[in-house]
């Protein structure tokens, strides 16, 4: 059967089954521990400014995002004096406009001919393809989310006797107290460098196991160490640290301060035949909700010469992690393990 742009919802309907099935999603979930904490606890307000519906080049590849966020009182306290009237600081909320920067695709395709041929049909094949187009776009802003968060890192307030490594701006912490004894001094660290509603992401290497143990728990010194991590909110990123080339080993993050946001080309689920034998639709991933423009298009291609029927599917994006401007203090702080004495 010819394909055309009625079949994208039965395809929809089929990734979104196939989303409600664990087995399924376990077999093919990608790791994006880091993304996903970033995602449950950003609190900024993200509006386009260019119609989510944009239908040519120029309107999607100079869209931008519009990030809100409320405004504060600033300064200190002040003497009294004789008014007759009050007077305060405005309040209100301040945004800015920020470009997208973060632009990936992936793509499959599948010979309606040869599938003939196969132990599977070419609706297992596409279930099986789109499954990993959405493992390994998830995957891809992972490993950009973790490098841009990264470089977000600013001037740590309050080193309490730790050193900083001037290369990467991260404070270093001796190998011995890096573990659950760290820990008291990241609350400490947060709290004069103003962080609200903080997280950690760690990649792993140092923080996981002691975690691990206590929650299965270990006593040490007559204390629960599982109370202690209890007061984080914590996830361990083991791959996307590596991939994102940084040497950061722990990342505390100010959560009202960092967002993560991503745009459509096409900006509902209806599909739309773009042009001669092309079909574009939204599709939403089942790990990470994040929208994905769907292109399919139909080729006809000489194999062995004849005539092969070749669908060829893409994924395609465009988002970001941004961060609120002119913060009087870093959102992001860095901490890194102490190199092993030569």
């Amino acid at each position: 059967m010819a394909f055309d742009a009625s079949q994208l919802p039965d395809i929809i309907l089929k990734l979104d089954n196939m989303a409600a099935n664990a087995n399924i999603l376990k077999e093919y979930q990608p790791q994006i521990a880091g993304l996903r904490l970033i995602q449950k606890n950003q609190t900024a307000s993200l509006d386009p400014i260019t119609s989510q519906l944009a239908r040519n080049d120029k309107d999607y590849y100079d869209g931008k995002v519009k990030v809100t966020w409320l405004t504060g009182v600033a300064g200190e306290d002040e003497a009294v004096e004789e008014n007759c009237h009050l007077t305060g600081e405005p309040l209100g909320d301040a945004g800015e406009d920020f470009p997208l920067t973060m632009e990936f695709k992936k793509d499959f395709e599948i010979d309606e001919d040869l599938a003939k041929t196969h132990s599977y049909s070419v609706q297992e094949q596409q279930a099986k393809g789109m499954l990993d187009l959405f493992r390994i776009m998830d995957q891809g802003y992972a490993k950009r989310v973790i490098a841009k968060l990264d470089s977000f890192a600013g001037v740590n307030q309050y080193l309490g006797g730790y050193t900083v490594d001037d290369a990467t701006g991260n404070t270093i912490i001796p190998a011995a107290d890096y573990n659950v004894t760290m820990l008291a001094y990241l609350a400490k660290a947060a709290i004069i460098n103003r962080l609200n509603n903080y997280y950690l992401i760690d990649n792993g290497e140092n923080l996981w196991t002691p975690k691990f143990l206590s929650d299965a728990g270990q006593v040490k010194d007559g204390i629960t160490q599982s109370n202690i991590y209890d007061q984080f909110k914590i996830d361990f990123d083991f791959i996307n640290f590596a991939k994102a080339g940084v040497d950061t080993d722990t990342l505390l993050v100010d959560s009202n301060s960092v967002f993560f946001t991503t745009r459509t080309r096409f900006g509902n689920r209806a599909p739309l035949e773009r042009k001669a034998d092309q079909f574009v639709s939204v599709v939403t991933s089942p790990y990470t909700g994040i929208d994905y423009d769907l292109y399919v298009e139909v080729v006809c291609r000489v194999v062995n010469g004849r005539d092969h029927i070749v669908r060829i599917y893409r994924l395609q994006t465009k988002g970001d992690l941004l961060q609120a401007p002119e913060l009087t203090y870093s959102s992001v702080l860095g901490f890194q393990k102490a190199a092993a004495a030569a």
